[in-house]
């Protein structure tokens, strides 16, 4: 049985009967005093965090960056020994590579920490964050002393910031909502009109090739009233010469019956020039020759 929880005797539990120590129970009258009757009021848990956080130790890296270049001349030292090589050469080569490794971590020295050291870190930094937002703590939470949950100045100020930033982030998300409509109410106007222009142009179009089917086939419609015309009269102009000669009368032409036209009076305006005949004249003089026939006849 631990804190009057659990089994009062271990027999005919199939258990072992050892409880082990639960290091995360604390209760009330632990708050402000640990097992030894020393004052907790926060300092170990502080000292500990910033353990946690503190940089490695650069006198530490150092002594092993120094062990690395030892080994790596007792290494040389040993093949140069077993190559057969002089004293004077195995020194010469020892004392150059220890100044060269020398050289090489003083430099890393002053141009960062351990790098091993502080990946590690990152590395355990990363890992308490994860953990973090599985559990769903935040860093708030994560960096609270023990007996925080008690001081209601705390936690009625925590709550005040995490109002703030509920409202700050709803604030923001609104904003964000209003200028994605905007920017939705924009792209559909724009669409629209795009849309009105093209239909426009399309229809602008359609007419246009309407108009010009519709004069071409007005024109050759035309075409092809002139051509049945002037077939139709054709054909009773041959008519009327061959009932001419059936009769035996001599044929005339307008050319015969030309009225001499007296010539204009002095002083009087007198064209320029002569206008074209209108269209179908042709067809006008096969028709005054037709009546001509008829009336000689």
């Amino acid at each position: 049985m631990y804190n009057g929880i659990g089994l009062g005797s271990a027999r005919g539990s199939g258990t072992s009967g050892y409880v082990q120590r639960n290091a995360f129970f604390r209760d009330a009258s632990r708050l402000t005093r640990d097992d030894g009757g020393r004052r907790d009021d926060g300092r170990d848990g502080e000292n500990a965090r910033r353990a946690s956080k503190r940089a490695p130790c650069a006198a530490l890296a150092r002594h092993e960056a120094m062990r690395a270049i030892e080994v790596r001349c007792a290494e040389l030292e040993e093949s140069l020994r077993a190559s057969g090589a002089s004293e004077e050469t195995i020194e010469a080569r020892v004392a150059a590579t220890r100044a060269a490794g020398r050289d090489a971590a003083a430099a890393r020295d002053a141009a960062a920490n351990d790098r091993d050291a502080k990946a590690v870190t990152e590395r355990k930094e990363r890992e308490m964050e994860k953990l973090a937002r599985a559990f769903g703590v935040d860093k708030a939470e994560r960096d609270a002393r023990e007996g925080d949950a008690f001081d209601q100045d705390l936690q009625r100020r925590l709550r005040e910031e995490k109002r703030e930033a509920r409202e700050a982030e709803e604030r923001r998300r609104e904003r964000e909502r209003r200028k994605s409509e905007k920017r939705a109410k924009k792209e559909r106007k724009r669409a629209k009109k795009e849309l009105k222009r093209r239909e426009r142009e399309e229809r602008r179009e359609r007419e246009r090739v309407e108009r010009d089917a519709r004069r071409v086939e007005e024109d050759r419609r035309a075409a092809e009233r002139a051509g049945a015309k002037a077939r139709d009269l054709e054909r009773e102009l041959a008519m009327l010469d061959a009932e001419i000669a059936r009769r035996g009368l001599k044929p005339l032409d307008v050319e015969e019956r030309r009225v001499e036209v007296p010539p204009p009076p002095p002083g009087a305006r007198v064209a320029a020039e002569v206008p074209p005949p209108p269209p179908g004249a042709r067809l006008q003089m096969m028709e005054a020759r037709i009546r001509y026939r008829y009336k000689c006849d």
